[in-house]
């Protein structure tokens, strides 16, 4: 039987996320946060010292703002398991790792410790194939293989 011309078809449910999913899309987002969280407190810092320069603490604000806001969208995207979550999910994650560690060394282990363990479950989680592999779903890719799960986009 045909359906009606003028109904219009849900789209497959996507399926859950995977634990692994998850944990990865916690980590972006966690460093996401932290990202918006340290250009909200330079830009208080700026507003309430009048720091001498305000275009290029503008620009640093700026800059946490956005990258931070990109990751947090990237989160979103591993839950839906865009593949060009992959990249930013690495790349914070390597960042991270020198963060952690210049913390570490300044005797300051309450930032430096979940940065560096943030950081390293992330890159772990992204690169593994059985959690980063999953990120591979894009509009019309991936219809036509056989181990990817039916999904309309």
């Amino acid at each position: 039987m045909n359906p009606d011309p003028g109904e219009t078809t849900a789209p497959a449910p996507a399926a859950a996320p995977t634990g692994g999913l998850l944990a990865l899309a916690a980590c972006v987002a966690l460093e996401g946060l932290a990202l918006v969280v340290v250009g909200a407190v330079v830009l208080v810092d700026v507003i309430a010292d009048g720091a001498g320069n305000p275009l290029l603490w503008a620009f640093l604000v700026a800059l946490f703002f956005l990258y931070g806001g990109t990751l947090l969208v990237a989160a979103r995207a591993v839950l839906r398991r865009r593949r060009w979550a992959r990249a930013p999910a690495v790349l914070s994650s390597l960042l991270a790792l020198p963060v952690g560690w210049d913390s570490l060394s300044q005797d300051e282990p309450q930032i430096a410790v979940p940065v560096l363990l943030v950081g390293v479950a992330g890159l772990v989680l992204a690169l593994a194939p059985g959690v980063g592999g999953l990120l591979v779903r894009e509009r019309g890719d991936d219809a036509s293989s056989p181990e990817a799960p039916d999904q309309a986009a």
